[in-house]
């Protein structure tokens, strides 16, 4: 339960970073819509995790999931939904940065141009390296965004870690977190060692990286996101 807790608190510390963040005017642009789902999918999680705490109360079970439990069968319950929830909450934040890099490269690109690209790694380049944020990111934002890559690459592989041996270290004094110098690695043929708190971590860089990239977007500028005509803001 100690450790549940601290995962909320983490998340909510999270959630509340990603609030603040610049509030763009128009709530159809990808600046705007990015931030709220990135927010909405942290809520979530946080959600999923309280909710779990039923699954330790065998009667809620039994009521609700099946009369078959017994006492034995809840922590595994318990364990198998966290875990669950946890790949959700990650495999939902992949898609939305790699979606919002995708739709700044199909803004920006034309036909002499091409910047969005099969590989999300390949659009990340073109935008930011050879396009038109040139330069824009230091080379250990860049890093970062590759390593979190490669963890997510992960989960094709059921977490094994398929590619050559990868570390990165971070060291942000101004993280929200109290622990602001991390290592992370990922080994070859191995299966991916990384924690929840340092998953935190690494998507709290990640989420600055998003924002960084939207306070270089012109504020004059308008890329409407695709979810607009999907009713996401009604």
């Amino acid at each position: 339960m100690t450790k549940l807790l601290e995962e909320i608190k983490n998340l909510e510390e999270l959630n509340n970073y990603c609030l603040n963040f610049e509030n763009f005017k128009n709530q159809e642009d990808i600046r705007s819509i990015t931030n709220h789902y990135i927010c909405q999918t942290i809520q979530n999680f946080i959600i999923s995790i309280k909710l779990s705490f039923n699954l330790k109360e065998i009667d809620y079970c039994k009521k609700n999931i099946s009369e078959q439990l017994n006492d034995d069968d809840l922590k595994v319950l318990q364990n198998n939904f966290i875990a669950y929830s946890k790949e959700a909450f990650f495999i939902n934040f992949s898609i939305i940065v790699e979606n919002h890099f995708r739709q700044i490269a199909i803004h920006y690109e034309n036909d002499t141009n091409k910047i969005n690209v099969t590989p999300i790694k390949k659009t990340f380049e073109n935008i930011f390296i050879e396009n038109k944020f040139n330069n824009s990111l230091s080379e250990d934002e860049i890093n970062t965004y590759y390593f979190f890559l490669y963890l997510r690459n992960t989960m094709h592989n059921i977490g094994i870690h398929t590619k050559d041996d990868i570390k990165i270290n971070f060291n942000d004094s101004n993280s929200i977190f109290t622990f602001d110098k991390i290592s992370l690695s990922l080994t070859e043929n191995n299966f991916n060692n990384i924690t929840f708190f340092e998953l935190v971590f690494l998507i709290e860089q990640v989420c600055k990286l998003v924002n960084k990239t939207n306070l270089k977007i012109e504020s004059n500028e308008f890329i409407k996101h695709r979810l607009v005509d999907a009713g996401f803001n009604e």
